[in-house]
């Protein structure tokens, strides 16, 4: 029996002083406050990003390939003329496709292997296609080149998307303000108890994310066609206005109640 019970002492004491090396400075079950802070800081874009659909059928697999090429380099021309880098307009995706369609005929009935009627196969033609993205970082011209691509033979203009170069540090300052939130709240709360806080022993970054609040034609999602009416392009410039993109963050902390 007295055996056992150095030993028992021996792990109890072997406990202890593992829990003292991985809490130093701090005593077991000590009385905390846990906060959550927010921040959001709004920014306004300096670059665009879109991408650009070209596509083209024909029987011809040469003609619908020469009229995707030709697309492509009036895409390319507009876009030097407008300043953006060849670096800022990457095509990254060319396809060319065989297409289909199925033709019933009364007459002759034709089936597949589970015995659906399919009709006869016939040849469309051939379906060239690019796919461009563009990033133009001088924003004030993002109207007119917007137009200039429409008008170049692109079917479809999507993806757009607006962005700030100093991104990194906006979210930097938003979790900062976020952190600055956290300790406040958890001060005023202790304080309301006649208390104070301590070091904080925990933080957690729960989400750094930025949304984009801009005019109603213009969202990340948006799909632009070719047509008259896809939208309003003028000489005059000024009347476009890029938003606002709202970065926010939120964190955790726990703080040592004094």
């Amino acid at each position: 029996m007295k055996r056992i019970s150095m030993i028992l002492l021996a792990l109890a004491a072997s406990a202890i002083f593992v829990r003292a090396q991985t809490s130093p400075g701090i005593v077991a079950n000590s009385p905390t406050i846990s906060t959550t802070g927010k921040a959001e800081v709004v920014v306004e874009p300096d670059t665009v990003s879109f991408g650009l659909s070209i596509e083209n059928e024909n029987k011809e697999l040469k003609q619908a390939k020469d009229r995707v090429d030709a697309v492509v380099a009036e895409v390319m021309k507009i876009a030097a003329a407008n300043g953006i880098q060849k670096a800022d307009t990457n095509v990254s995706r060319i396809s060319i496709d065989q297409r289909y369609q199925y033709v019933i005929d009364k007459k002759k009935k034709i089936v597949d292997e589970d015995g659906d009627e399919i009709g006869t196969k016939e040849f469309l033609g051939y379906k060239a296609s690019a796919y461009l993205k563009i990033t133009l970082k001088d924003i004030v011209k993002f109207e007119k080149v917007f137009g200039e691509f429409l008008a170049s033979g692109v079917n479809e203009i999507d993806n757009v998307a607006f962005s700030s170069s100093k991104d990194r540090e906006f979210k930097d300052k938003a979790r900062d303000l976020a952190l600055v939130a956290a300790k406040e709240k958890a001060a005023a709360m202790a304080g309301a108890l006649g208390q104070q806080i301590g070091k904080a022993i925990k933080i957690e970054e729960v989400g750094n994310k930025g949304g984009y609040v801009g005019l109603p034609n213009f969202t990340s999602n948006s799909i632009f066609r070719a047509s008259p009416s896809a939208i309003a392009v003028g000489s005059d410039t000024t009347t476009f206005s890029p938003g606002s993109i709202i970065i926010s963050a939120e964190v955790n902390v726990v703080f040592l109640l004094d």
